[in-house]
C-alpha cells in the first residue's frame, strides 16, 4: 500500500473505532489486533469514558509506519481502574505508532497520559493496575 493509503486506512480505523465506537471496525481493518485483546481494550475505555471523542492532532507516515498525535475529550461515567464514576470531564493527550502490512494493522502501540486522567477524576492514589 502507499504512504496515502496507510494513512486514510489509520483515520478511518481511529474515527470508527474510537470515535463510532464500530469495534466490528477491527475485524475488518485489524484481526491481528483482536486475538492481542485491543477489542475488549477499547470496549471497556469507551464504557469507562463516555461520550468518547479523539481528535487527531497530527498524523505522519512512512512506509508501513504510521504515527499519530491524538487527544480525548470524555466523561468519566463508570469504573476506571477502580475508581466509580464521577461524571466529571477529562481531556488527555497520547501518541500512537501503528504498523501496516497488506492492508491491515497489525501493531498499534500508544502512549497516553494516565496521570491526567485520574488526577481529573479525583484519583487520591495512584490505582494498583495504572502502575504497571
Amino acid at each position: 500500500m502507499s504512504t496515502e493509503q496507510n494513512l486514510e486506512l489509520v483515520r478511518r480505523y481511529f474515527d470508527e473505532v474510537w470515535n463510532k465506537g464500530n469495534l466490528d471496525t477491527f475485524d475488518e481493518l485489524a484481526p491481528d489486533l483482536v486475538s492481542k485483546g485491543y477489542k475488549e481494550f477499547a470496549r471497556a475505555q469507551r464504557a469507562a469514558l463516555g461520550n468518547f471523542h479523539a481528535t487527531v492532532l497530527d498524523l505522519f507516515a512512512d512506509k508501513d509506519r504510521v504515527a499519530l498525535h491524538w487527544q480525548v475529550n470524555a466523561i468519566h461515567q463508570s469504573d476506571y481502574w477502580g475508581i466509580a464514576a464521577t461524571g466529571k470531564v477529562v481531556m488527555f493527550q497520547g501518541i500512537s505508532m501503528l504498523r501496516i502490512s497488506n492492508g491491515e494493522i497489525v501493531d498499534d502501540f500508544g502512549y497516553w497520559d494516565e496521570l491526567t486522567i485520574l488526577k481529573q477524576i479525583g484519583a487520591t492514589s495512584i490505582p494498583q493496575q495504572a502502575s504497571r
